[in-house]
């Protein structure tokens, strides 16, 4: 709950989030009614908003990683899991 709404918690993988961005951005130009359009759009927007935040992670682990192991078991895992994604 938050603010006295219940809340969903869902996680998906980079490539998933790939796929529904393009997936919208095709359904938002075809969908002929404005309301569904704008529906479209806040879930658009909640997907780039989720891959935005992924970076901006991911940038300031980098900068702050711990040591040079750490670093490079990340990259090693990070790359390994977005391969393709971007």
């Amino acid at each position: 709950m938050s603010m006295g709404e219940p809340l969903v918690q869902r996680h998906f993988t980079v490539n998933e989030l790939q796929e529904f961005v393009c997936t919208l951005e095709k359904a938002i130009e075809e969908e002929p009614n404005f309301t569904q359009r704008l529906a479209l759009q806040r879930i658009l927007c909640c997907f780039v908003v989720s891959i935005d935040t992924l970076k901006e992670n991911h940038e300031e682990f980098m900068q702050y990683a711990p040591t040079g192991a750490d670093l490079e078991e990340y990259m090693m895992s990070y790359c390994k899991a977005i391969k393709g994604a971007f």
